[in-house]
């Protein structure tokens, strides 16, 4: 779901992991649906145990903020763990090209870009991850959710201009009020 109304636009989803994807991969996510022409392997089952495994098994195997799937030949950046209220700030200064902002708690969109106005450097880490983008855009939505179904207030889009990004991660609680995950692109 988008939520238009503050100054930002933010994604949310139903409940399990979002996923960021390249457009030229979306045709492939299949979401909850069984695959349609491939043998899946996943640990988690969505439906029932012995179901056949799906695209959204293999995200919700994810047990970390941030893992990479296979996606044809490309690959789809999980946002795991909780599912948070997310939107994208380009960075126009710096290393980095953008940041993923994940909402943990804040009392209002005020508290959180205040916040973001002070995010130290030494917060940062390495995840190890390269992240690389093909065509652009790129979608932010549920997993759950079939790539090429989705409709415009089902996903977000984030523009970032095509190559290889290494993905750094930081948990940031600047005061009692406010948590934010972050994970920037570098």
């Amino acid at each position: 779901m988008i939520d238009r109304s503050g100054s930002m636009t933010w994604f949310e989803g139903n409940g399990g992991p979002l996923l960021l994807l390249s457009h030229e991969y979306m045709r492939y996510w299949e979401g909850i649906r069984p695959p349609t022409d491939r043998n899946i392997r996943a640990n988690f089952r969505w439906g029932y145990p012995n179901a056949p495994a799906t695209d959204y098994d293999r995200a919700c195997d994810v047990n970390d903020w941030l893992g990479l799937i296979e996606i044809d030949k490309g690959k789809g950046l999980v946002l795991g763990d909780e599912p948070l209220r997310t939107t994208w700030k380009p960075i126009e200064t710096g290393e980095a090209v953008g940041m993923l902002i994940r909402w943990l708690y804040a009392e209002n969109e005020e508290e959180v870009l205040e916040a973001l106005r002070r995010v130290p450097h030494s917060i940062w880490e390495a995840t190890g991850l390269m992240f690389i983008v093909g065509t652009e855009p790129l979608y932010l939505f549920d997993a759950a959710c079939p790539g090429k179904e989705l409709t415009d207030d089902e996903r977000l889009i984030v523009n970032v201009n095509p190559g290889s990004y290494a993905v750094d991660t930081a948990s940031y609680e600047p005061d009692d009020k406010t948590a934010l995950i972050l994970h920037r692109f570098v």
